[in-house]
C-alpha cells in the first residue's frame, strides 16, 4: 500500500520500537533501512494532466531512479558495480520544497506536492511517485512603463523613434492573459532592453516590479525603463587572450570582420555579427565583442574590446558510421587554419563509403571513395563573402558503374547568417567509366554500344547557385521556424560534352506544441532537363548524367523505401561464363543481386512528421510519420535490344512504366542521445508499394526456386531457367502475376517487403 509523507515520517518513530514482519510488496516503511534502493520515480497530476514536462521536473529532485540501460538484461555485462539510488527520507522532504518552489516560479502559486512511497521489503526497494495539484496558474494582466506620475518614455528618445516604441507597446498587449512565470519576465525585460540597445541605446537599463491582485492570481509588470543618451562607437580595442603568435593574424584581419567603424550609430545587433564573422575565419577558439563599461553619467560613445584566444593551427578530425544504404562509412579532414596567412586555410578530407556491411548486394563489392583539397579565402572585398577552391578526386562501384573522376570546384559564397547564405559556383568535371568492370549488365550493358572500347570519358562544365534562407529559433535543433533552400545548375556549353539543367526547392517547417513535442514537415519540388541535342534515350548520356538526376528513399526521404528505391528502379544481374578444365565456357551463371535505382527527371516529396518524448527519460525521442514521394522516369527504354521482341519484353516494360506515380508510406522511429551521438531507428511501411517493391528479383528474373532446374555437379546452385530472362530468350511471354510477393522472418510475415527499416548512428571525436 502506498505512504503519504506524514505516514513516512510516523513510520520511522514507530520502527524504534516495532519488530520485523515478512518480506511483502506494500509494507510498512518501517521496514526501510540505509540500504534500501529506489526503483522506479514517476510525476502525476492529482487533478487532470501535469502542464510542465515530468523530464524537467526529473532534474529538479534529488532522488534518482535506475535508468533504462541500468535495468536491461545486459546490464551485466558493463563494467563495474551500477550507481546506487538510495532512499533517503530527508531528500524527499527536501525534493517537495524543491517541486513547490519550482512550480512557482513556472507561474503556479497554489501548487501543491506531495508523494507516496510504494515498498517491497522482498527486494528492498521502494517506488516514489510525487503528487502534485498544479492549482490556478498566475496571469499575466497588463505591462505597464514607469510609474503613473513619472514622464513617458517617449521623451527621452530621439524623435524619430517615437512612433516605433509606441508599435513596440502595442506589441506587448498580445502578451496578456499568458502564464506569468519568471522566465517570461526577464525575457521581457531582455527584449526591451534589445529594442533601445538595436537604435543606439548602449546604456539602456530596464528593470521590472510584480504587482499581484487581491486573488493572487493576476498581475501587472512594470518596467523602469532608463534609455541614457543615443550613443555611437568609439574606439576599437584588441585583446588577444593566451596568445601563442603562431597564426600571426593581423589587426587587420579582425578588424575587416566588423560591420561597424567608429562614429557609427551603435547597435547591439552588430556585436554578435562580428563575433559570428571573427569566430567564423577558423583560426580563433574564443572571439568576442563587448562594450567596455561604464558608470553613470554616461558618455555618447562606447568603447569596444574585441578579445580572441588563437585556436591550434593544425586540426585533425575524423567521423565514422553506419547507413543502411552505404554501410560503414567514414571521413578523415586535416585542417591548417591560417596555411597561407590572413587567415587562409586548407583543409584535406578523404571520404569512404566502404560498403561493408550495406544492404545493396552489389556484385565485386560496393565502394565510393573521395579525397579533397579545399583552400579558403574568408575575405573577398567584403566581409560576408567568401572564396572556396576545391580539387578532388572520386573512384566509386555500385549498382550502375564502376569510375573514376576527378574535378575542380570554385565556389563563391555569401554568408549573412548561420543558415541564410547564397553560394556561386562553377565546376569542372572529368568522368571515366569502364563499362568492362562495372557489376552489372543487361539494362545497362554499355560493352555492346561502346563496340570495343575500353574506357568511356566525359567532360562537364556547369555553374550553379544553392541558397539556404533559414527562419528559426535555434539553427542547431530548430524547433520553430522555416527552412528554404532553392538550387539551380546549368551545364555551359563550353567544354561540355553533355548539357543539361536542374532545379530544386527544398523546404521544412517546425511547430512546437510543447517542450518535446511538435511538428516538423518537409518537402522537395525538383525538375531536371537535357538541351542542345543532349537526349537521355541514349543509355550512355542515361549513365552519364545520373549524378543530376533526382532519387527517392532512405531515412531522409520517404522511409517506406531503401535509399534510391522509390521511384523508377531496374533488376541489377550480372551474366558470367564458367569455364571448363580445358578453358571452354560450360555455361553461363546469372546472379541476380537486387534493384538498382535509375532515378528520374521529376521529383515531389513530402513528410509530416510528430516528434515526442518517450517515457524511457529525456535523452529518447519518438515520432510518427507519414512520407510520400514521386519520381518520373528519365526515359522510355526500349527494351528490345537487350532481351529480344517478345511478350514478355513488352509486359516488362508495362512493368517500369508502372514504377513511378505516387508512393505513400508511413511509420514509427526512436531515436537515442548517446555519448558518441544520436541513434537513431525508423521502421516504415509502403502503402501502396509498386510490383518491384514486393517481389524478390531474382524470382522474376529466373523464376521461383521450385521451377528452376538444378545445376550438374554443384551442389545448390539453380539455373535461370524459369523466369523473365529464360521467357524473353525463347520469344514467349512470362506470367509477371504468378510471382507472388515475398514473405520474411522464416517465411511467417506476408508481404515482407513492404516494411523498410533504417537505422542510422554516427561519432565524431
Amino acid at each position: 500500500m502506498p505512504f503519504s509523507r506524514l505516514s513516512f515520517v510516523a513510520a520511522f518513530v514507530v520502527g524504534l520500537v516495532a519488530s520485523g514482519a515478512a518480506a511483502q510488496e506494500g509494507a510498512p516503511l518501517v521496514f526501510v533501512n540505509d540500504d534500501t534502493q529506489v526503483s522506479a520515480l514517476s510525476f502525476e497530476a492529482v487533478d487532470g494532466s501535469l502542464t510542465l514536462d515530468p523530464a524537467s521536473l526529473e532534474l529538479q529532485v534529488a532522488t534518482t531512479a535506475p535508468t533504462f540501460f541500468e535495468k536491461a538484461p545486459w546490464r551485466y555485462l558493463s563494467p563495474g558495480a551500477p550507481p546506487p539510488h538510495p532512499l533517503n527520507p530527508i531528500e524527499l522532504q527536501k525534493d517537495v520544497v524543491r517541486l513547490q518552489r519550482y512550480y512557482e516560479r513556472n507561474g503556479f502559486p497554489r501548487s501543491l506536492v506531495d508523494y507516496t512511497v510504494d515498498l517491497d521489503t522482498a527486494r528492498n526497494a521502494a517506488g516514489v511517485t510525487f503528487q502534485i495539484a498544479e492549482g490556478p496558474p498566475l496571469v499575466l494582466e497588463g505591462v505597464e512603463f514607469g510609474k503613473p506620475s513619472a514622464p513617458p518614455v517617449t521623451e527621452s528618445l530621439m524623435p524619430e523613434l517615437r512612433e516605433e516604441w509606441l508599435d513596440y507597446v502595442e506589441t506587448l498587449g498580445l502578451q496578456t492573459g499568458e502564464r506569468l512565470t519568471e522566465f517570461s519576465l526577464v525575457s521581457l525585460q531582455n527584449r526591451t532592453r534589445q529594442w533601445l540597445r538595436t537604435r543606439s541605446y548602449a546604456w539602456a537599463d530596464v528593470s521590472y516590479e510584480r504587482f499581484i491582485d487581491s486573488t493572487g492570481l493576476a498581475a501587472t509588470v512594470r518596467l523602469k525603463v532608463s534609455p541614457g543618451p543615443p550613443t555611437t562607437y568609439g574606439e576599437i580595442v584588441i585583446e588577444r587572450v593566451d596568445s601563442t603568435a603562431q597564426a600571426n593574424i593581423t589587426d587587420n584581419v579582425i578588424l575587416r570582420e566588423l560591420p561597424f567603424r567608429p562614429g557609427d550609430p551603435f547597435d547591439a545587433g552588430d556585436l554578435a555579427v562580428g563575433q559570428r564573422e571573427i569566430f567564423g575565419l577558423g583560426v580563433f577558439q574564443l572571439a568576442t565583442v563587448d562594450v567596455e563599461p561604464q558608470s553613470p553619467p554616461y558618455d555618447s560613445t562606447a568603447t569596444i574590446i574585441v578579445r580572441v584566444r588563437e585556436a591550434p593551427l593544425r586540426v585533425l578530425r575524423a567521423f565514422g558510421g553506419y547507413f543502411t544504404e552505404g554501410g560503414v562509412t567514414g571521413r578523415l579532414e586535416a585542417t591548417h587554419r591560417n596555411a597561407f596567412g590572413g587567415a587562409r586555410n586548407a583543409t584535406a578530407t578523404i571520404e569512404a563509403r566502404t560498403g561493408i556491411l550495406d544492404q545493396s548486394n552489389v556484385v565485386d563489392g560496393l565502394y565510393d571513395y573521395r579525397a579533397s583539397l579545399a583552400l579558403r579565402q574568408p575575405y573577398v572585398g567584403y566581409r560576408a563573402l567568401s572564396y572556396t577552391l576545391t580539387p578532388a578526386v572520386r573512384s566509386r562501384n555500385d549498382e550502375i558503374e564502376r569510375s573514376v573522376s576527378a574535378s575542380l570546384t570554385n565556389t563563391l559564397l555569401f554568408t549573412r547568417s548561420t543558415l541564410q547564405t547564397a553560394a556561386v559556383n562553377a565546376s569542372f568535371q572529368n568522368r571515366r567509366v569502364d563499362p568492362f568492370g562495372t557489376a552489372t549488365n543487361g539494362f545497362f550493358d554499355l560493352r555492346n554500344i561502346l563496340q570495343g572500347d575500353s574506357t568511356l570519358a566525359v567532360t562537364t562544365t556547369a555553374v550553379g547557385v544553392d541558397v539556404t534562407a533559414g527562419f528559426v529559433d535555434n539553427p542547431l535543433q530548430p524547433r520553430s521556424g522555416v527552412i528554404l533552400r532553392p538550387s539551380a545548375r546549368v551545364a555551359t556549353p563550353l567544354a561540355t560534352d553533355y548539357q543539361y539543367a536542374r532545379g530544386a526547392l527544398s523546404a521544412s517547417a517546425f511547430y512546437p506544441f510543447g517542450d518535446r513535442t511538435g511538428l516538423t514537415a518537409k518537402g522537395t519540388v525538383g525538375a531536371f532537363s537535357t538541351y542542345g541535342g543532349t537526349t537521355l534515350s541514349n543509355p550512355i548520356a542515361y549513365v552519364l548524367l545520373r549524378d543530376q538526376y533526382f532519387y527517392g528513399g532512405g531515412a531522409t526521404d520517404v522511409r517506406g523505401w531503401a535509399v534510391t528505391q522509390l521511384g523508377p528502379k531496374v533488376i541489377n544481374f550480372r551474366i558470367a561464363d564458367v569455364l571448363g578444365s580445358r578453358g571452354e565456357v560450360t555455361r553461363q551463371d546469372t546472379t541476380v543481386t537486387g534493384y538498382a535505382g535509375i532515378g528520374g527527371t521529376r521529383k515531389l516529396f513530402g513528410s509530416v512528421q510528430l516528434n515526442l518524448p518517450f517515457f524511457l527519460g529525456p535523452q529518447w525521442g519518438s515520432n510518427v510519420f507519414v512520407d510520400a514521394g514521386m519520381i518520373s522516369a528519365a526515359a522510355d527504354f526500349d527494351l528490345d535490344e537487350a532481351f529480344g521482341a517478345s511478350q514478355a519484353t513488352e509486359d516488362l516494360e508495362d512493368i517500369l512504366r508502372n514504377e513511378g506515380g505516387l508512393r505513400v508510406a508511413t511509420g514509427a522511429g526512436l531515436q537515442y542521445l548517446t555519448p558518441i551521438g544520436f541513434v537513431g531507428f525508423a521502421l516504415g511501411v509502403k502503402l501502396n508499394p509498386s510490383y518491384f517493391d514486393l517481389r524478390n528479383p531474382e524470382q522474376i528474373f529466373c523464376g521461383p526456386t521450385d521451377a528452376r532446374g538444378a545445376v550438374p555437379d554443384d551442389s545448390g546452385a539453380l539455373f535461370c531457367d524459369a523466369g523473365f530472362a529464360d521467357a524473353a530468350r525463347n520469344g514467349q511471354a512470362f506470367d509477371f502475376e504468378g510471382v507472388a510477393p515475398s514473405k520474411g522472418f522464416f517465411g511467417l510475415i506476408p508481404q515482407a517487403r513492404r516494411l523498410q527499416l533504417q537505422i542510422t548512428f554516427g561519432q565524431s571525436f
